[in-house]
């Protein structure tokens, strides 16, 4: 049972877990890194909800000098926690053989499960420079590239590390080859065929991903960007899915709300024209809705899928929905958020006591996990090693001995100075006319006219000698 620190004697608390131990004991106890959390900190009272107060609301903010006191005087904190589960499932069980423990006999050493704990928001190390009100920010552009989406935080991994989705398009296309005989680069030579018959030839045209980043707010004293890569392999989660079955009649009136997670929307059997209050279920053919009941649960399905599928939600269909069972038709629903968090309810209503719809909530998901596969550089030796040349050229690998393992078995990385200036600088050429000022380690400069001189001078006729 964890105890409360005595401020006297104990600055801090260190506590190994059972699997710590273990690997202590056995000699692979190697920490690799440690960080510090606030978490057990209330800065502000006004946003603990003391007694007379809400939650920031109550418009009185907390004297400097008192919530000094308050965090280094007034407060107790607990020792280190080590244990996150009740102690009787924690303990092992010995068995008892012949009258003797079995480990008095055949010692064995036990490999406790290793914990896994994950923490967030540790207290970084931010070097602020400027205004002190500032968070330290990221700055993304992408020079060649579309970013089609950004999330604050990772849904599948439940963790707040902002996740940027950029798309590249290549695409393939036949071209006379008179047209790029220059080519810019070297992708150009490898990315186009041989010269056929005709005179073309097949190249493609690729639009690599090209980013600019930057980190704002903030006094850069050390590299700032380490970069790993690695192949999403899969998800452990797994989808909640439901249905809604059409009954006949169906009512003008009648609503289906959906949840996936992230929001909801009401949609609504209206009269032709109608809009309602809430999402109206329109026929794509366009006719409308009639303003009597109809007897059609297909149709009245079909219609409903539709306006389903043109909305917000995150939701997908079984193929070949609406299915039609007897006198009803069912929709099968999928929530494409996996986990727990699309276990949602769908909710019906109806006009009349006859119901139009029965529903069958979202249910089934599974937190899980990406199943992620790291690559690695390869590690390349340099041509200059403490000051003097090993080699007479640089040395690089062989791309047979590259293996799946590698990040260049896929693709190529290059940063900073590695990258093509002329197609970095056409891009900040764009986006510094909107105000995001890339500012790159190189200078961006329109190339002068090249003019060539003879050192010698003109060509003139040779003086005669009158002697």
């Amino acid at each position: 049972m964890a105890k409360f620190l005595n401020k006297k004697e104990q600055v801090y608390d260190l506590q190994l877990t059972s699997y710590g131990k273990y690997t202590l004991s056995i000699g692979s106890f190697k920490p690799t890194y440690y960080a510090f959390y606030d978490d057990n900190i209330t800065y502000d009272k006004d946003y603990a909800r003391t007694s007379g107060s809400v939650a920031g609301l109550s418009g009185t903010a907390e004297p400097q000098k008192e919530i000094h006191k308050r965090i280094k005087q007034d407060t107790q904190y607990l020792e280190s926690l080590i244990l996150f589960e009740d102690i009787e499932e924690a303990k092992e069980i010995i068995s008892w053989e012949d009258g003797h423990f079995n480990t008095d006999i055949n010692p064995v050493r036990r490999e406790p499960r290793k914990d896994i704990f994950r923490y967030n928001s540790a207290i970084g190390d931010a070097y602020l420079d400027g205004d002190s009100n500032v968070a330290p920010a990221w700055k993304i552009v992408t020079l060649q590239g579309e970013i089609t989406s950004v999330d604050l935080e990772d849904a599948v991994g439940s963790t707040r590390v902002p996740q940027i989705n950029i798309q590249a398009n290549y695409t393939k296309r036949i071209s006379n080859y008179g047209i790029n005989t220059d080519p810019s680069s070297f992708g150009d030579v490898i990315g186009a065929t041989e010269i056929f018959a005709d005179g073309n030839q097949i190249e493609l045209v690729a639009e690599d991903i090209l980013v600019y980043g930057e980190e704002l707010n903030t006094e850069l004293l050390l590299e700032n960007f380490d970069v790993e890569v690695y192949e999403f392999a899969g998800d452990t989660a797994q989808q909640a899915s439901g249905s809604i079955e059409i009954l006949e009649p169906v009512y003008v009136g009648d609503t289906v709300t959906i949840n996936d997670g992230f929001g909801s929307t009401t949609f609504e059997f209206v009269t032709n024209g109608a809009t309602g209050g809430n999402t109206a279920i329109v026929d794509p053919a366009g006719d409308g809705l009639p303003s009597s009941p109809y007897y059609n649960p297909t149709t009245a399905a079909q219609w409903l899928k539709t306006a389903i599928e043109n909305s917000v939600l995150n939701i997908d269909f079984n193929d070949g929905d609406p299915a039609t069972e007897g006198s009803s038709a069912l929709l099968s629903l999928t929530n494409r958020k996996a986990g727990v968090g699309g276990n949602q309810i769908i909710l019906a209503s109806n006009t009349q006591t006859t119901p139009s719809t029965t529903v069958l909530g979202m249910s089934g998901g599974i937190d899980g996990s990406s199943v992620l596969s790291r690559k690695y550089f390869q590690k390349e030796d340099t041509q200059i090693q403490d000051g003097y040349m090993t080699s007479p050229t640089p040395t690089v690998t062989a791309e047979e001995s590259l293996t799946t393992a590698s990040v260049e078995y896929w693709f190529d990385f290059l940063a900073d100075e590695q990258v093509d200036q002329k197609l970095a600088c056409k891009g900040s050429e764009i986006f510094n006319k909107t105000s995001y000022y890339i500012d790159f380690d190189f200078d961006c400069e329109d190339e002068e006219e090249v003019f060539y001189y003879d050192i010698y001078g003109a060509a003139t006729e040779p003086e005669i000698c009158q002697d």
